[in-house]
């Protein structure tokens, strides 16, 4: 994040503050302490706030907030007598009294405008005439390293003898792979006969597999200690969270006990510090609230906040540790869409940022010789990659025929572990699988336009996600393209007069020109959105996630001209009548309201589903899904329901227009745990 600040700007993602041509890297608790200020501007910010939102919860005396708060004063020029930033307000903390506004790097080269033109040095003066050439120089220069870079990433070398091999060929699928640090054990999630996933350890020297978790709930993310006598792995169960811990003695596996338990939270990515005898784990509060890093302690149980970037969007999802060195990676989504990896000092309490990758990533390790990052390709992601700390070039380790995820690394210094997945989604529509708008690969968020003549959805078969229409009884299909081609669609909705489709994706939402087959605008927006749609014709609605609840914007496509609601209407759902709008309001606890009266949802399954509203409203109706009786039902505006479709199984996601319905499901899942074999030379 990028903010102007008067005539500073300050880069968050690299604790940069900036004045015209200076630049001044910010101490980390500095840098945080003004990113939380940039956040919260013009607001009274008691002690104990930033104590708990910048110091995380440390115990911290006055002296040493006041030690920051001097240091930051400083690089803003504050001085003793007039402070234009940081203001002291009596009794109860700072505020930070300047107007702040989020920016872009293309804006800084407006910062010297005709007030500060005295302070310029003229032109015929040596100093500018040595700056001038010390600035042709560097350009010079930079422009043989950019054609030395394209020369080198046309022929990026890769791995010798890419070769891979299976290590589980179960009858179901397996996923997220570990093996112990002595490469005799590996622990792998797998469904059983029951349909949950349960943790599952090979004994590789036995040839043996054994089930280690409960059967009442979900094992994933194991990870093992670095003595291998240990093995932590997380475990949800209804509304409730766990990390687990079995002992590992003689190939004999004790119960799992429980050594951390959370309620209404969801937890990923956990990882044992030895030394410390701690574990880190990756914790949020609410389903679409930022991911945040928290320790805790085997020995006192004790639990705190680390020092981590701040968390906005996804947040901070995802942990790594080197064994050797103890350095730990963290992912963090930067921007929608893009993936920042920072490495995380527990003990200084610090972070620091490494590179910045120009898309998302699920996962993410350190290379072997800590050089590099690895991780997946761009989405879907068929390639496993390793990109350089120190260039930022990216190097193919091996390209793959399904996709790749649940990266690993094996303890021998050269090879990794990967889960290697296909899915194939089909289409219905009124109940058919068509072949027109299925392929071998996924077809998925079909969309009915108003009129019922075309069906919009996303689809692989071009080997990435792309927007296809079908006109509903013929053979005609078309597509249109984005200049990206690594986005995730999220969810599809028709403008009211079927001419244009609304695309909600990671990387922000596109609207669609149907009539031209053209993509009209992109609106970029701070963080992946919820529920976006048509409000009006030329209205559109997204909710975002702020704190500890949803944000809902209106934005014209013709003027951008924003409007945020109160924080009464969390998400809205919008119909339009012979030219008269309708809408469903929820609030912040998805308690909905239409016309006024409130809606008896106890009926539908749950309202939000993936960034997307899962009920429908069209002419008049809502529908939703009822999981008790697999059916689609229709809430009329008096409350009257009635089945309007109902089936051996009614997915989340599906669309309903005049009399017909469409949805999608999964017709085969394939995966399977991979391990490399690099040779020696690589």
């Amino acid at each position: 994040m990028r903010w102007k600040l008067g005539q500073f700007y300050f880069d968050a993602n690299n604790n940069i503050l900036s004045k015209g041509q200076q630049e001044h890297l910010l101490e980390p608790k500095v840098a945080e302490l003004l990113s939380y200020f940039c956040q919260n501007p013009q607001r009274a910010i008691s002690r104990d706030e930033l104590i708990e939102q910048v110091w995380f919860g440390q115990v911290v005396s006055d002296s040493a907030i006041n030690r920051i708060v001097v240091k930051l004063r400083k690089a803003l020029d504050d001085n003793d007598k007039i402070k234009r930033f940081v203001v002291t307000v009596p009794k109860v903390g700072y505020k930070f009294a300047i107007k702040v506004e989020a920016t872009t790097h293309n804006d800084e080269l407006h910062l010297e405008g005709p007030a500060n033109k005295k302070s310029l040095l003229h032109k015929s003066s040596p100093v500018y005439r040595s700056k001038h050439l010390y600035l042709v120089l560097c350009f010079i220069a930079a422009c043989i390293t950019y054609s030395v870079f394209v020369s080198q990433s046309d022929s990026t070398p890769t791995y010798i003898d890419a070769k891979v091999s299976p290590l589980s060929r179960l009858s179901t699928t397996q996923f997220e792979g570990a093996m112990s640090p002595d490469l005799r054990y590996l622990a792998f999630s797998a469904p059983t006969a029951l349909g949950v996933n349960q943790l599952h350890i090979h004994d590789n020297q036995n040839n043996i597999t054994h089930i280690v978790s409960p059967e009442s709930g979900k094992a994933h993310d194991a990870y093992w200690s670095d003595d291998g006598q240990k093995l932590f792995y997380l475990f949800d169960q209804g509304q409730e969270c766990e990390i687990h811990q079995i002992e590992i003695s003689e190939a004999i596996f004790s119960a799992p006990k429980v050594v951390y338990q959370c309620a209404d939270s969801q937890l990923r990515s956990v990882i044992h510090i030895p030394k410390e005898q701690k574990l880190l784990f990756i914790e949020r509060g609410a389903e679409y609230a930022p991911w945040q890093v928290y320790s805790i302690s085997l020995n006192t149980v004790a639990k705190r906040k680390v020092a981590q970037p701040i968390a906005n969007g996804k947040g901070n999802y995802y942990l790594d540790r080197d064994r050797k060195t103890n350095r730990i990676l963290l992912l963090h989504e930067s921007a929608p869409g893009i993936s920042q990896a920072f490495e995380l000092n527990i003990t200084d309490s610090t972070y620091r940022s490494l590179l910045t990758l120009p898309y998302m990533v699920r996962s993410a390790l350190w290379g072997h010789d800590l050089n590099t990052i690895v991780h997946p390709g761009e989405h879907p992601s068929f390639d496993l990659v390793a990109t350089s700390l120190a260039s930022g070039q990216q190097q193919v380790l091996y390209s793959d025929s399904r996709r790749i995820t649940d990266l690993n690394r094996i303890n021998n210094g050269k090879d990794y572990l990967f889960s290697s997945y296909i899915v194939n989604r089909d289409i219905q529509f009124d109940g058919d699988v068509n072949a027109l708008s299925n392929s071998s690969v996924m077809d998925y968020l079909p969309a009915i336009s108003n009129d019922a003549k075309q069906l919009a959805f996303i689809s692989k078969r071009s080997g990435y996600s792309k927007l296809w229409l079908q006109q509903i009884g013929t053979n005609q299909l078309r597509s249109i393209e984005l200049e990206d081609q690594g986005r995730l669609f999220y969810h599809l909705d028709w403008s009211f007069d079927d001419k244009r489709l609304l695309a909600n994706t990671n990387k922000g939402i596109v609207i669609y020109d149907i009539e031209h087959l053209e993509v009209l605008k992109v609106i970029d927006t701070t963080q992946t959105v919820t529920a976006a749609g048509w409000y009006s014709d030329e209205e559109v609605h997204y909710s975002e996630w702020h704190k500890q609840g949803w944000q809902l914007n209106l934005l014209n496509i013709k003027t951008n001209q924003l409007h945020m609601m109160d924080n009464t209407h969390a998400f809205v759902l919008a119909d339009k009548v012979s030219d008269e709008m309708h809408y469903v309001h929820f609030d912040q606890q998805l308690s909905a309201t239409w016309q006024g009266t409130a809606i008896d949802s106890s009926m539908c399954s749950s309202v939000l589903r993936r960034y997307r509203i899962s009920w429908q409203f069209d002419n008049n109706r809502i529908y939703c899904r009822n999981p008790q009786s697999n059916a689609i039902i229709a809430i009329d505006n008096k409350g009257q329901t009635a089945i309007f479709h109902q089936d051996n199984y009614i997915p989340y996601h599906f669309s309903v227009s005049q009399s017909h319905w469409a949805t999608w499901q999964v017709s085969s899942y394939v995966s399977d745990i991979i391990r490399t074999n690099f040779s020696d030379k690589s």
